[in-house]
């Protein structure tokens, strides 16, 4: 499943990452991975798009991506009751490092969602550094994930070049369950 964002989107996904970049740039302790202003907006992309495709679903969402006094909760609440984090790597990333939960990170994660849906950015003009799209963006819905699934997940560690490499679960991309299949999830709560 793939969505085109509209450039209204894509400059409130620019706004939100700017937001959440500022708030953790002068954070002490220091994240999973690099606080960068790109992967803000790629993540901020992925939830923009997830929450246009269960709205447009017909599910009742409560967007807390948005909402920046709102960070330690889950990215989005579905019907009232089933909380679903937003993961998402641009698509040059996708095959090597996407799928991806930080080991360090898994009980976080266990703490605020109930499953972990997994997105693809694709942007012809995305600028490598900023990772700021111009007018042109989709977001695919590549699958999703129950928190068990990505316990039960090999560890490797993963990065490449001169990133720092961190320890991580990572499924497969065989591994997700498929778009179909999150309706019923969602419908169950």
């Amino acid at each position: 499943m793939t969505l085109d964002l509209s450039p209204e989107q894509i400059v409130h996904a620019r706004h939100l990452a700017g937001a959440s970049h500022d708030q953790f740039q002068f954070a002490k302790a220091r994240g999973h991975y690099p606080n960068a202003r790109r992967t803000h907006i790629i993540g901020k992309l992925g939830e923009i798009g997830a929450h246009a495709y269960l709205c447009d679903e017909g599910f009742r969402c409560d967007a807390t991506y948005a909402d920046a006094s709102r960070v330690s909760q889950c990215d989005i609440i579905v019907n009232d009751v089933l909380r679903v984090e937003i993961k998402t790597w641009s698509a040059c990333h996708w095959h090597d490092l996407g799928r991806c939960i930080a080991v360090k990170q898994l009980e976080d994660v266990k703490r605020k969602c109930d499953i972990v849906l997994w997105c693809v950015v694709s942007a012809n003009d995305l600028d490598p550094e900023q990772g700021a799209p111009g007018d042109s963006c989709s977001v695919r819905l590549a699958g999703w994930s129950e928190v068990g699934d990505i316990a039960d997940a090999p560890v490797r560690k993963t990065g490449y070049g001169n990133m720092r490499k961190v320890m991580n679960y990572q499924l497969d991309e065989s591994d997700l369950r498929d778009i179909p299949s999150l309706h019923e999830r969602l419908s169950e709560g």
